[in-house]
């Protein structure tokens, strides 16, 4: 049996995330899973590793946007896409807590 090595735990999310990158390039993007540290999503576009990206996206059951900057980590083929792993760099203490609550809301 393999342990988690994850910082964080992770919750499935069905979410359009919106993507900038690059010079001024955007993307859209299926949410997957979601964490205090991270985001997963699936797009027909790849993105370079180690690109900046600025990320939004909405809280399911809230009105609120959640407007974030990662960095890519992973971005590897699956399928007709690709899976795009981002490390959030710079989040709110307001995004942080609405990302937080979504964990609460699985526990």
């Amino acid at each position: 049996m393999t342990s988690e090595k994850r910082r964080s735990p992770r919750f499935i999310i069905h979410q359009i995330v919106k993507l900038e990158y690059g010079r001024q390039e955007i993307i859209y993007a299926q949410g997957k899973n979601i964490s205090i540290t991270g985001i997963l999503c699936y797009s027909t576009s790849c993105i370079e590793l180690q690109s900046r990206a600025y990320i939004m996206f909405s809280i399911p059951d809230h009105n609120e946007l959640v407007q974030c900057e990662g960095v890519v980590v992973r971005c590897t083929a699956h399928g007709e896409g690709y899976v795009i792993g981002i490390e959030f760099s710079e989040l709110s203490e307001k995004d942080h807590k609405l990302i937080a609550g979504i964990a609460d809301r699985h526990s």
